[in-house]
């Protein structure tokens, strides 16, 4: 995730690197039976899981690097 996008962007670019999907739009990879097909339908559930949990980590962000205070007086 680039919080320096838009989550529109990132997703985008996810959907790019992920699925080559500008290139398979474009034409650039030819369909052959040796391809990777999907449906539209398919293709469109996870598009959208991918941008709601992109919301939901900008939103809940989970720390780097979380800091736990520790107190071993207290164990017994």
């Amino acid at each position: 995730m680039n919080k320096e996008l838009t989550v529109g962007e990132d997703v985008l670019q996810w959907a790019e690197k992920g699925w080559l999907i500008d290139k398979f739009l474009k034409g650039e990879i030819p369909k052959d039976d040796n391809n990777e097909s999907f449906t539209y339908d398919y293709f469109r559930k996870v598009f959208i899981d991918e941008i709601n949990r992109n919301i939901s980590e900008r939103l809940n962000p989970e720390p780097k690097h979380p800091e736990y205070e520790i107190n071993f007086g207290k164990i017994k």
